[in-house]
């Protein structure tokens, strides 16, 4: 059995009810139950990970997207990274949702342009830290 299928196991016998997507390269999969649950909620298609398993998944480039729609659809979950020691709740994730939220809220129609300038500023440098860019 695979490290990553070791883990998966381990970690579904801790918290089954926890749906685990696990960074792997450039995209976001699940596993065996978690790769059907996450097929039914959004029609992705289910391919072989070995001979006895199953995936399926989606591009890192769109965590934010996906994420957005398990809480919607109030499905607990947790990123993985395999490749670090540490377990995470991707908390980039949480930032990126509480710029979301933060964007939502502004009422156009009441706000000013200096306002509205140094509100967008201090969430441009908000998202430079998570990226690790020098903020302004």
């Amino acid at each position: 059995m695979s490290k990553l299928l070791k883990l998966y196991s381990k970690l579904k016998q801790e918290n089954p009810e926890t749906l685990y997507l696990f960074k792997s390269g450039i995209f976001c999969i699940a596993i065996d139950d978690d790769a059907l649950t996450l097929s039914e909620l959004f029609d992705f298609k289910i391919i072989d990970l070995n001979a006895n398993s199953i995936k399926c998944g989606f591009p890192i480039s769109k965590i934010n997207y996906y994420c957005s729609l398990l809480n919607i659809n109030n499905v607990k979950f947790e990123i993985i990274d395999p490749n670090t020691t540490s377990r995470s709740i991707n908390k980039d994730f949480l930032v990126y949702q509480s710029i979301i939220n933060e964007i939502l809220k502004v009422n156009f129609d009441e706000i000013s342009f200096k306002d509205a300038f140094f509100k967008f500023q201090k969430i441009q440098d908000e998202l430079k830290k998570i990226n690790n860019l020098p903020t302004s």
